[in-house]
């Protein structure tokens, strides 16, 4: 819902950048999305597609994947595990969502 007020041209911009994907990208490629604070880079099988500019599209990426209700409670899992293994490896302390690892 915050992208319908604050977002709706970064969501375009999305939209337009994920329609235009290279046709030759091999089937079965995989799409990641990276959020850094205020941009969202798109990659497949590590080449960079695209990327766009909007703190609120990033925002709001997260909490769909990260938030209280993630569309895949599996995949937010996924993450916070990896996140917890790269903080407790350098022995430093992580809390994400209420989720603390020492």
């Amino acid at each position: 819902p915050h992208l319908r007020v604050h977002g709706e041209d970064a969501l375009a911009k999305l939209s337009r950048l994920l329609e235009d994907l290279p046709a030759s990208l091999p089937k079965g490629a995989t799409l990641d999305l990276h959020l850094n604070r205020d941009e969202l880079t798109v990659r497949a099988n590590d080449a960079i597609l695209g990327s766009v500019n909007s703190a609120v599209l990033c925002s709001a990426i997260s909490e769909v994947y990260l938030g209280q209700e993630p569309i895949s409670p599996a995949a937010k899992e996924q993450v916070v595990a990896g996140i917890a293994k790269r903080f407790t490896e350098k022995g430093e302390y992580i809390c994400l969502e209420g989720t603390a690892v020492l």
